[in-house]
């Protein structure tokens, strides 16, 4: 218990931290259309599904310190209502990297095709599956529990039922390896661009080399920040999960210990967005500069930030 309300702790000011950077960030993307047509929908219902993941984890973590310092009342159904924040984000979080890492290799393999799918009502659509189905896929894996008897705790793997519990452990391990797989395949169709591109810029001159160089620059510059963020989910969300699911399955003692860490690791990833998007992305890093002289006021939890807006004589 002491190690849950220690790590705890830490995951929910990371989680904190996630939702104000996140949150700074949507409300630059608002203010700024410019900015939020270098985007892709996916990457902005990612920013936003983080936003709901550390909701989540606070959630969780004041329960935990209510059940430590205060009652250790709970019911099978409170610890659903708990957990559904956190929960559903995390299942929406790995739809939204999937259908992220796929428009990546639609867009690079298929550009006739992508042109055409690339519609606004498509992103809507899938979006909306995407959120339609992680609530779904939470509430069948807590079917068939009794609230009559008290679960040994409150976490989810101690409410569901036999048959239940790893639902989504499997969801996770599946997911994350077409989420690796995808991507695996992203970075084969660079390579066999850049091998291409190269060929046919030897036979066809400088010209038609300086175009095709710059078309193919663009497509580098659409994957980057992808990239990095599917690392990042891969390290720190995809492979704890996988871990998870191998310690639940083996039914080792320490699987709740891990689920901590988990959550953790998690709320590590959330953090890394606005870092990534101001390293790996020009036009994020221009309008966050000090130098571009602007001024934003966030609203966020009833507190208002100003960024600098130069010095004035």
């Amino acid at each position: 218990m002491q190690t849950s309300v220690i790590v705890g702790t830490i995951s929910t000011v990371l989680a904190a931290s996630a939702i104000f950077t996140n949150g700074l960030f949507l409300v630059v993307l608002y203010k700024r259309p410019s900015l939020r047509k270098t985007f892709s929908p996916f990457q902005i219902a990612y920013l936003i599904g983080e936003i709901v993941f550390g909701i989540g984890s606070v959630v969780q973590y004041v329960d935990l310190m209510r059940v430590v310092f205060i009652t250790p009342w709970y019911t099978a159904y409170y610890c659903i209502l708990t957990n559904f924040p956190l929960a559903c984000s995390g299942i929406f979080l790995l739809m939204t990297a999937l259908a992220l890492s796929v428009e990546r290799l639609t867009a690079l393999t298929w550009p006739e095709f992508f042109r055409n799918f690339n519609k606004k009502y498509v992103y809507t659509w899938i979006t909306m599956f995407n959120t339609i189905f992680s609530i779904f896929l939470d509430l069948i894996s807590f079917y068939g529990i009794n609230n009559d008897i008290k679960p040994k705790s409150c976490s989810p793997n101690a409410v569901r039922i036999n048959y239940l519990r790893f639902t989504l452990s499997y969801f996770y391990c599946v997911s994350g390896i077409l989420i690796i797989l995808t991507y695996s395949a992203v970075y084969v169709q660079i390579w066999r661009k850049s091998a291409l591109m190269f060929s046919l810029c030897n036979e066809n001159g400088p010209n038609d080399r300086n175009q095709r160089a710059v078309m193919f620059r663009d497509e580098i510059k659409a994957c980057r920040v992808i990239s990095v963020l599917i690392i990042a989910f891969t390290l720190y969300y995809i492979l704890p999960n996988l871990i998870l699911a191998v310690t639940n399955f083996l039914n080792l003692t320490a699987a709740a210990d891990v689920g901590v860490f988990v959550t953790f690791f998690a709320s590590c990833n959330c953090l890394v967005g606005l870092p990534v998007y101001l390293w790996k992305d020009t036009n994020t890093r221009l309008v966050l500069s000090v130098k571009r002289y602007f001024k934003i006021g966030v609203t966020l939890f009833g507190c208002v930030m100003f960024t600098a807006n130069g010095t004035k004589s």
